[in-house]
């Protein structure tokens, strides 16, 4: 049986895969190693500087003399306590050994213009940013499914999914009315694009008991930590 932190550091490359494409489509630069995920470029809202991508990465990491550094510590190892970093919050990762779909009443956006629509209902589910996060660049991914369900030619419910070597992420999901069934639609919409592949992910409060609800185990935490000033 495969060990949690194996699956925590698969979660945590296929979200990293995630952070590339959202990167391109918005011309930010990075780099990747087998450790981590870095910005160079500022990144988007709601996305980390430095996101933590092995276990084995337990260096200390040294905060900017100005502007502020967020860091995804995927696996809540790094020794912080005195390096000028503070939490925001924890989650916790969140697998599921995959399934074949059950509905198809999810579809997935095709166009820019409806993937405002999608973004536009996503925000006000409570991501609100000013900044477009999601532009036409990122349709064109092979790899990246924005999936949505219509109801009367209206978005009510919507995730991502995207695509990695040995699992599919299951991010941003949202829905007017949120509950365990959202989750379960989500699933299985995103168990349609490969199905009996793992489904990996990460949530916390509400959102974490709907997806354990819908049959995610939880593998492991992780936290997002920043530099305790954000001077610029």
């Amino acid at each position: 049986m495969m060990e949690n932190e194996t699956r925590v550091a698969i979660a945590a490359n296929n979200n990293a895969d995630l952070y590339e494409a959202v990167f391109a489509s918005h011309s930010i630069k990075y780099e990747r190693t087998p450790l981590a995920l870095i910005a160079i470029d500022p990144p988007p809202p709601f996305y980390a500087n430095h996101t933590i991508l092995s276990p084995d990465h337990d260096e200390l990491i040294t905060p900017p003399t100005s502007g502020k550094m967020v860091i995804k510590d995927s696996f809540s190892k790094l020794d912080l306590k005195h390096s000028g970093f503070q939490t925001l919050f924890g989650a916790t990762w969140i697998w599921h050994g995959g399934t074949d779909p059950t509905q198809t009443d999810w579809q997935r956006v095709e166009t820019d213009a409806d993937l405002l629509r999608w973004e536009t209902v996503w925000k006000a589910s409570g991501s609100s940013t000013e900044k477009r996060m999601f532009n036409a660049n990122i349709l064109a991914n092979p790899n990246i499914h924005f999936l949505a369900r219509i109801t009367d030619g209206v978005i009510t419910a919507g995730c991502i999914a995207n695509q990695s070597q040995d699992s599919i992420g299951m991010s941003n999901v949202f829905a007017t009315n949120p509950s365990p069934e959202i989750f379960a639609q989500a699933r299985s919409a995103v168990a349609s694009i490969n199905p009996n592949t793992p489904i990996v992910g990460y949530e916390s409060g509400p959102d974490l008991k709907f997806a354990q609800s819908a049959g995610f185990q939880a593998i492991g935490d992780l936290r997002i930590v920043m530099t305790k000033t954000s001077a610029t």
